[in-house]
């Protein structure tokens, strides 16, 4: 009967060490991907002030840039679990051209704001009851837009860091 307990116990201590370093790593990876958020945002906005300015492009730190939203927009997908919607529209890999640039770096900025602004990943703890199809869609909104961010970021980075010498 001792015995029985004393297994009960150490059980009970087991479990409860687990689901401590459950909470922990949870907490971990919320702080991650606020941070990734945060800085993915961050950037964009220092990819829109250079455009917005007429900078001329700067081919290092455009590789720089789009190399770190790629980095953190592909581990946020990590968590999320982006998966894109049956479609038939096939995305090819397509090479950016020279004269693309401006235009690629537009859309990955409207991309990362429509991403960020998606009321699915503002309102997280609160889903609308009413509305399952609603919060179904902003979802799948927002996976549609991190990947697109994931491969256009990419194929950025490969074209800046072929331009630049």
């Amino acid at each position: 009967m001792r015995q029985v307990r004393e297994g009960r116990l150490r059980s009970a201590e087991l479990e409860a060490t687990a689901e401590s370093e459950n909470k922990k790593l949870i907490e971990e990876v919320i702080v991650h991907m606020k941070e990734d958020f945060t800085r993915i945002q961050v950037v964009r906005n220092d990819i829109a002030r250079n455009l917005v300015a007429h900078k001329p492009l700067d081919y290092s730190l455009i590789s720089q840039q789009t190399g770190e939203i790629h980095k953190r927009a592909t581990r946020m997908n990590v968590y999320m679990l982006a998966h894109a919607p049956d479609s038939k529209e096939t995305d090819g890999a397509t090479e950016l051209k020279d004269d693309e640039m401006i235009g690629a770096l537009v859309r990955l900025c409207k991309l990362v704001d429509s991403f960020t602004e998606n009321p699915a990943l503002k309102n997280v703890a609160t889903v609308d009851a009413n509305a399952p199809d609603k919060a179904k869609e902003e979802k799948a909104q927002a996976d549609k837009d991190l990947l697109a961010i994931i491969k256009l970021s990419e194929q950025i980075k490969k074209k800046a860091d072929s331009l630049k010498n």
